[in-house]
């Protein structure tokens, strides 16, 4: 099923599924859904659930489009791409996320390589005394 490659890679994201799923069909599917009715549906704990369609279609100009959508995040790709890590490592991540979590002023540490990052991911380098967040862009 188209909609749900991205989910199947990353896992649920709660509210963001339904958004990850239409990222899904449409680098899946690009300039096929032009013309084509697509039906969204997103259900929260039984008792609030949203619903809505929308048809593909080729825009007026080409700064917004669905091959550009497809070519820009390039999802697929960048999901076959990530780096496998072992049980030990992701638990090592997450501990020194956790010794972190609302410490400020705080400099994050542990070893970051050129392969963690895609280029242009944008990373923190620091929160001052004031929970002012810095970033550079890799």
């Amino acid at each position: 099923m188209p909609c749900c490659k991205i989910n199947q890679n990353i896992g649920n994201t709660y509210t963001g599924s339904v958004f990850s799923s239409l990222l899904s069909v449409i680098c899946d599917q690009g300039d096929a859904l032009v013309g084509k009715r697509v039906f969204m549906f997103s259900y929260g704990s039984g008792s609030v659930a949203s619903m809505y369609s929308f048809i593909g279609r080729t825009p007026s100009s080409s700064t917004f489009s669905i091959g550009r959508i497809q070519a820009t995040t390039d999802m697929f790709n960048r999901l076959a791409s990530r780096r496998k890590c072992s049980y030990d490592e992701f638990v090592g991540a997450l501990n020194l996320r956790q010794d972190k979590f609302g410490k400020a002023p705080m400099t994050p540490d542990g070893v970051m390589s050129d392969d963690s990052l895609f280029k242009g991911t944008y990373y923190l380098t620091a929160i001052n005394d004031k929970y002012h967040r810095s970033y550079q862009q890799y």
